[in-house]
């Protein structure tokens, strides 16, 4: 019967046609498209800093109340970590398919409640937490002196000063990461001996060096 409504009367089959088509065009507006399937689940990068200490430190006093903590988070399939001099860094996996907000929050979640656990100098620097959808980079610039007037130390500076900022105001672009020789810094070695006859710790020596890193606003100075 419908089949031959249609025949009998192609007008009617014509404004249902335009109908539909109308219809659709107005909701392919407003319908996500994605042009590759997630196939890489999600991941949360914690990072923290510990200025001084060694991998192994490191890892008994962040590594393992952070790892401990974040252990079975929602929605989580497993996790990775790095610890070097003076840094960590903690990748977790989570399912295909879920949130990447709602990882974020649960993350930052547990990690309220281990930071007090942490030593004063990584919760002086805070803990670094972001969110990544995985993969590595699409996009390698390299920076060189053709000369050799600059070293790999002042290159790497260069970059995080200058460039690193510019390309990640550029649309599209996730993440800028600089690698190379990292950042400058001063490393001050200590005479045990000498520091056992004067009675000194190491924190006295570095409470006295944070002491004497201040700046000081002179103000205005005028005619």
């Amino acid at each position: 019967m419908a089949g031959n409504l249609f025949i009998k009367r192609p007008k009617f089959a014509i404004v249902i046609s335009l109908a539909i088509i109308l219809a659709g065009l107005l909701c392919l507006t407003t319908l996500p498209l994605e042009e590759y399937p997630s196939i890489t689940p999600p991941q949360v990068i914690v990072s923290a800093t510990y200025s001084g200490a060694n991998a192994d430190v490191i890892t008994s006093t962040i590594a393992a109340p952070i790892e401990l903590q974040l252990n079975g988070v929602e929605d989580m399939i497993y996790m990775s970590s790095e610890s070097s001099n003076g840094t960590y860094n903690l990748t977790v996996y989570f399912e295909v398919g879920s949130d990447p907000d709602m990882n974020l929050v649960n993350v930052q979640n547990q990690l309220q409640l281990v930071t007090p656990r942490l030593p004063e100098e990584v919760r002086r620097y805070g803990l670094t937490v972001r969110k990544s959808t995985g993969g590595g980079g699409c996009v390698f610039i390299g920076v060189s002196s053709p000369n050799g007037t600059y070293d790999a130390l002042y290159l790497a500076n260069y970059a995080s000063l200058y460039i690193k900022d510019e390309l990640a105001r550029t649309k599209g672009c996730a993440r800028v990461q600089v690698f190379g020789a990292g950042d400058y810094s001063m490393r001050i070695w200590l005479k045990p001996d000498k520091m056992a006859n004067l009675g000194v710790s190491t924190s006295d020596i570095s409470n006295a060096i944070t002491s004497q890193n201040v700046q000081t606003p002179a103000g205005n100075i005028g005619v």
